[in-house]
């Protein structure tokens, strides 16, 4: 999914401040996997690790990190486990978004308030209060060498990642969550937004439940909504899929998809010579109970309608759980004049609500 100016250039933004921080802070980690500091606050405990990996054809190994958290009197045996996704190719740990960001001496704002956000924490301290222990992780590489300061370097730039190297990656943080958590498949769900709940669903099919917030990429069709909506007949009946009483971009381009066939365009997800099945195909394959958040002003809930289309044709649509927010965007946040916002508590809560349901805590 293509996203707007603003949200490509913090994804980049992003990406550069916290290399920053992680070139002048990070140490050395010779093992492939050290866990740095465990601290307990009374009730929850977290824990710091990193993973080091020297991907194929690559000339160096990169360090990224892990922050895992549990509750108070966390049991393996009975308990569950959350793990979070990020969107796009780079974030760090807490899905930071910049409040703003300077161009030719201008300070563009990318947040309402001007302040940064960090959504993956707001979820996680949800998360933990309900009982649920979280595992969030940051694909931005740490530079080893604690001596390479970011001054001698202004023009430091993260080490790009290619979406193979990304679910390397989301296999390595899922071997670690399991282990270290000392927990099964079976007692985990991932959660993931935009491009990292169809990175979720391809590297943990066998988790036990999957929740995706603006999901990209979950539905076999490779048509971007922009050009579904323009090819659609406007004689066509419009569906009011949200039933916000108006018809946003999304459901002229979902209606278009459905009514002629363009629901399955691709046989696969294939990427840089890769080749994946659609989450939507393991969804089914492995009737996994899914929750799938949209928010109303995202042009890639067009994949809303279709994903409800494809799993009532397998006769599963008990496995699905749809909820649109109608004045949410892609961030599942309020937007205003292109900026956003945190995460609503309203999507927090729907999250919370069916875990709680579908995977209690005994």
């Amino acid at each position: 999914m293509a996203l707007g100016a603003n949200a490509e250039v913090a994804s980049n933004l992003i990406a550069c401040l916290l290399v920053q921080a992680a070139m002048k802070t990070t140490t050395f980690i010779a093992a492939c996997l050290c866990a740095i500091t465990t601290t307990s606050h009374a009730q929850q405990t977290h824990t710091d690790l990193s993973i080091t990996h020297t991907f194929q054809d690559a000339e160096q190994p990169s360090t990224f990190p892990i922050l895992i958290d549990t509750p108070e009197q966390f049991d393996p045996n009975t308990h569950h486990a959350v793990i979070l996704f990020h969107g796009g190719y780079l974030s760090d740990p807490h899905w930071t978004v910049p409040g703003s960001y300077t161009q030719n001496d201008e300070v563009i704002p990318i947040t309402i308030d001007g302040q940064p956000t960090k959504d993956a924490d707001t979820i996680t301290q949800a998360l933990l209060s309900s009982g649920y222990a979280v595992v969030r992780y940051g694909s931005i590489h740490t530079d080893p060498d604690p001596d390479a300061q970011l001054e001698a370097q202004p023009k430091a730039q993260p080490r790009p990642i290619s979406f193979p190297q990304t679910i390397t990656l989301a296999n390595l943080v899922w071997d670690t969550a399991l282990e270290e958590l000392n927990i099964t498949p079976n007692q985990c769900i991932t959660l993931g937004h935009s491009l990292g709940a169809a990175r979720a669903i391809i590297t943990a099919p066998s988790a036990a439940g999957h929740i995706t917030l603006a999901g990209a990429y979950l539905t076999p069709t490779m048509h971007s909504p922009h050009k579904l909506a323009r090819e659609a007949d406007p004689k066509t009946r419009a569906q009011d899929y949200d039933q916000s009483g108006s018809i946003e971009p999304f459901e002229s381009a979902a209606l278009h998809a459905i009514s002629t066939n363009q629901t399955r365009t691709h046989s696969n997800l294939t990427n840089n010579n890769h080749t994946y099945p659609w989450p939507f195909d393991i969804l089914t394959k492995n009737q996994t109970p899914t929750l799938a958040l949209w928010g109303s002003l995202d042009a890639t809930s067009y994949h809303a309608p279709i994903l409800t289309h494809l799993y009532k044709q397998a006769n599963l649509e008990s496995n699905l759980t749809t909820h649109y927010f109608h004045t949410l965007g892609h961030n599942l946040s309020a937007e205003e004049n292109g900026r956003i916002d945190k995460i609503d508590p309203a999507v927090i809560d729907s999250i919370t609500d069916w875990l709680i349901k579908h995977y209690p805590n005994e």
